[in-house]
């Protein structure tokens, strides 16, 4: 309070002035309040820009990403399968562990299947695709990887047990599951 203008027991008018308040300090914590508000405000337009900024640059990550899975998948990895667009591959060489050489055949065989759905969905995302459709594309790309991830495991776990695999099949397939990995 800065100031008092009746005393105790005085008679009053209506409206008429009674104390002052020392507003000093209020304005000081507004003012704060005020800088902290607009700081907020930038930041959030900061972090909305950058939101934007990855939206934009989705396509472009998820095109990366499938060319650095499908080069890892045909170029790597079906260096250790025959007839890897068929629904019969085999591998090429021999393995004890039976149920990783069944995971690799039927992966490989589920393998073709997503990386052409993959191409598929890329190929008809819009340019300016809605946020919506780009988060779709994103988890589908997230579930693909993981099948593919999984077949290369179940590769590289026959070529484990194998006494025929080469050095480098067991280079290719480290280095598959690494640029899926990166993917």
């Amino acid at each position: 309070i800065s100031g008092v203008f009746v005393r105790v027991g005085s008679q009053v008018r209506p409206g008429q002035l009674l104390v002052t308040i020392d507003r000093s300090e209020l304005e000081g914590e507004r003012a704060e309040a005020r800088a902290e508000r607009a700081a907020a405000e930038a930041e959030l337009s900061k972090t909305e820009t950058v939101l934007q900024n990855l939206y934009l640059s989705a396509p472009d990550v998820l095109n990366e990403a499938y060319t650095k899975t499908e080069n890892a998948v045909r170029t790597k990895a079906d260096t250790l399968l025959s007839n890897v667009e068929s629904d019969n591959p085999s591998l090429n060489f021999t393995t004890s562990n039976t149920a990783a050489e069944t995971g690799a055949r039927l992966g490989r065989i589920e393998t073709r299947k997503e990386l052409l759905a993959w191409r598929a969905s890329l190929d008809a995302l819009a340019p300016k695709a809605s946020r919506a459709a780009l988060e779709q594309v994103l988890e589908e790309a997230r579930k693909r990887l993981v099948i593919i991830q999984r077949f290369l495991l179940a590769a590289s776990d026959a070529l484990e047990t194998s006494p025929t695999a080469s050095i480098a099949f067991k280079t290719n397939i480290f280095a598959a599951r690494t640029d899926a990995a990166a993917a």
